[in-house]
């Protein structure tokens, strides 16, 4: 009789933790979150502005953000091991930070001439993928979707603030878009017809494995020029995670009208 009390505490004891485990598992994961902690990043960022880059310095000296701040956030997304993620303040009066790769060991190019800093966004991103591990789940890839739009956008000065573009994955974040253009003495405001659009906007992420060699993120993002568009990218899933094809379908445009 003992033997079986200990035998049925024994399985209800493993029945239990069964259910926590799936209780985990099946927690929803959470796109919006994720998003806004990268934008809270950026706003501590430029809470503190460093002053030698706007005296035309290119070169971190330590208290500046710190790129490896994105890692805590996007947890599904690491460095190749023995890399550390780093930045040049390029471009003077038009600067925005150059992202590279760097070793433990090897502090990285002194400015920002080193050729193939300055290539372009679409080489930069290659260049990140080249040492950012996945560690193969349908979130990592959201994530690596989430580091390659909005990473960067952080002491954008002047022609740099084209860079504005904005994740959304909710019927809120279309609400606070509507808010805030019409709310701003920031160029054009949504005409009745723009709005009723942008309302009727799916802006559901969609993630999936598309076949054995690509998963395929499908996202609405905003520009103040450009508007509604959703963005779709199919996504190496072997090492290294390069965008194989990416397609952008516009849903409402729009244009604030501003030059820089």
């Amino acid at each position: 009789m003992k033997r079986l009390f200990v035998l049925f505490v024994c399985a209800l004891f493993l029945s239990v933790n069964v259910i926590s485990a799936r209780g985990e598992e099946e927690k929803p994961y959470d796109h919006s979150g994720v998003v806004r902690a990268i934008g809270q990043l950026h706003l501590q960022a430029n809470d503190f502005w460093p002053e030698h880059f706007r005296q035309g310095e290119e070169r971190r000296r330590g208290n500046e953000f710190d790129p490896s701040e994105y890692f805590r956030v996007l947890t599904h997304i690491a460095p190749e091991q023995g890399f550390v993620l780093e930045y040049l303040y390029c471009g003077g009066m038009n600067g925005r930070p150059v992202f590279y790769w760097r070793t433990v060991m090897d502090p990285g190019p002194e400015n920002c001439e080193f050729p193939d800093l300055l290539a372009g966004r679409g080489t930069e991103l290659q260049r990140i993928a080249a040492h950012l591990k996945l560690d193969g789940t349908l979130e990592s890839f959201y994530e690596l979707f989430v580091f390659n739009t909005l990473a960067g956008q952080f002491y954008l000065s002047w022609h740099a603030n084209y860079d504005d573009t904005r994740i959304i994955v909710s019927q809120d974040d279309v609400e606070a878009v509507i808010a805030e253009v019409n709310g701003s003495d920031f160029g054009s405001s949504f005409d009745a017809s723009q709005e009723k659009e942008a309302r009727a906007l799916d802006v559901t992420p969609r993630v999936e494995f598309w076949d054995e060699e690509a998963a395929e993120v499908s996202v609405v993002v905003f520009s103040k020029w450009g508007g509604f568009q959703r963005i779709t990218q199919r996504i190496r899933r072997l090492f290294p995670h390069t965008v194989l094809h990416e397609q952008n379908e516009k849903l409402v445009e729009y244009n604030c009208g501003v030059m820089y």
